[in-house]
């Protein structure tokens, strides 16, 4: 296996930019998943790395080698795709042993290396199946073991899971993540969903309008997002985001939301003192709002429930937090708290919530860089 490295790996088009200027390594052994919206450009990026597409300026390297310039073929890569794309006309054995056989492997090596492969897989009684007599899963499974029996240097996955239904996907990430651990493989796997990416990613890279904006474990993409993207894609229910405005009040800084003041301790003003009389953006994971009949906590609002969403271990309680004789009356921001199913909430009741200012993240309301502390 390898480590990958791209360095200013820029991809341009007529009429507009998929990749932009994307350095990143790829640590030998290591899952990485791209994630990120539709259209973002993390496609095109694996297929850069792939060599299905040129770039427009920067390189790509694979092991030790400069691969920037090469054919697919001589990259030593495996793909599994969104599709399978197993050849219709061949068996499961057929499409595993098709690149084997290209590469000239002696008969009976072919054999056993697919006997082995479809044995991990569970797949080993389909071998003499064609693809159309398959589930979905299966497919999969064949699509992976007609790359895993290859052995490449490095595993190129290009929303593998899409076209599965929501048990079996639950199902394949378990799979993939034994698969790793067996295979000791450098997998770079790419998904538009972030419960696949948080699941699966050893660590995760996130990108924005062919833009790499941050990589990092699942927990401290969490916990310590650098900008205002990040925190809001990764997590679920999504972090909830309001304005606030940093000023002074008898010497001590503090952050006036709606009507209320919240004190900034004293160790956390350096980092926040740049923004004094600015409008910053404030933001709160869903499990962080404390919902109580009567105020409590360091900062104390009252709102309207919208909904709730029992899902059986906790409840999604969406609010509406109405501006009251300000400069913005009548703007309403809306927030989404999670409770344990037993809390009684009905819908139109009027509720109190606060939070403590630990659990707040800040970020600059013009560039969405997170104000780090």
């Amino acid at each position: 296996m390898a480590k990958v490295i791209l360095e200013n790996l820029t991809k341009s088009y007529r009429k507009s930019v998929a990749v932009q200027n994307v350095n990143l390594e790829i640590k030998n052994q290591e899952f990485l998943v791209m994630v990120g919206p539709s259209g973002c450009g993390k496609t095109t990026l694996l297929r850069l790395i792939a060599g299905l597409e040129e770039p427009s300026s920067g390189r790509v390297f694979i092991g030790e080698n400069d691969v920037t310039d090469l054919p697919p073929r001589d990259r030593d890569i495996a793909m599994v795709f969104q599709n399978y794309a197993l050849y219709p006309h061949l068996t499961v054995f057929e499409n595993m042993a098709f690149g084997l056989k290209l590469r000239k492997i002696p008969k009976k090596e072919i054999e056993k290396k697919i006997l082995e492969v479809s044995s991990m897989l569970g797949i080993e009684m389909l071998l003499d199946r064609r693809p159309r007599e398959l589930s979905g899963g299966q497919r999969q499974r064949a699509a992976m073991g007609r790359a895993i029996v290859r052995e490449p240097k490095l595993f190129l996955m290009d929303e593998p899971l899409s076209n599965l239904d929501a048990q079996f996907r639950v199902q394949m990430r378990v799979e993939l993540r034994k698969l790793h651990e067996k295979l000791n493989a450098t997998i770079l796997y790419v998904t538009h969903d972030q419960t696949e990416a948080v699941t699966l990613g050893n660590r995760i890279a996130i990108i924005k309008d062919g833009i790499l904006l941050q990589v990092d474990t699942p927990l401290n993409l969490y916990h310590s997002p650098a900008n205002l993207f990040t925190a809001g894609f990764i997590g679920v229910p999504s972090m909830n985001f309001f304005n606030g405005i940093i000023m002074s009040k008898e010497n001590e800084l503090c952050v006036a939301v709606k009507k209320c003041e919240i004190k900034i301790p004293r160790e956390k003003e350096e980092n926040l003192l740049p923004y004094k009389g600015k409008e910053v953006v404030i933001g709160i994971r869903p499990d962080k709002v404390l919902l109580e009949a009567d105020p409590c906590g360091e900062a104390r609002f009252k709102a309207f429930v919208e909904m709730t969403e029992p899902l059986g271990s906790e409840t999604y309680v969406y609010l509406k937090w109405e501006a009251e004789k300000t400069d913005r009356e009548g703007e309403i921001d809306r927030l989404t708290a999670v409770v344990r199913p037993s809390m009684p909430i009905q819908v139109n009741q009027e509720l109190f919530f606060s939070f403590k200012f630990e659990d707040l993240h800040f970020f600059d309301k013009l560039s969405g860089k997170a104000l780090d502390f």
